[in-house]
């Protein structure tokens, strides 16, 4: 392991069972108690913000290329179940194959 290696004086400083003798001494180890509180905090806000967007905003865009290509046999009217997921897939799906096809 390298001198300064973060992980190992993050472990000794969180006292995960190392020695103190197995630990370099570094004046720039700094234990932060808030960072995986706040980490936890933006992995949730990410997924949520990611949830919007995929279930509105490409469910929405999903919905109306659907529509147009099955003249307006799929997705079905509201009270009828549908396959949200594959709604909401459908323009992330065509957006991938045409930057494939630009590419290509």
């Amino acid at each position: 392991m390298l001198a300064g290696d973060p992980l190992l004086l993050r472990a000794r400083d969180a006292g995960h069972g190392r020695d103190q003798d197995d630990c370099i001494e570094s004046p720039y180890a700094v234990t932060f108690p808030f960072r995986p509180r706040m980490l936890e905090v933006l992995l949730i806000l990410a997924q949520a913000l990611l949830e919007f967007l995929f279930h509105t905003v490409l469910y929405g865009a999903g919905w109306l290329m659907l529509r147009a290509l099955t003249l307006g046999r799929y997705p079905p009217p509201r009270p009828i179940e549908h396959n949200h997921d594959l709604v909401a897939l459908l323009p992330l799906v065509t957006v991938l194959v045409t930057i494939a096809f630009a590419y290509a």
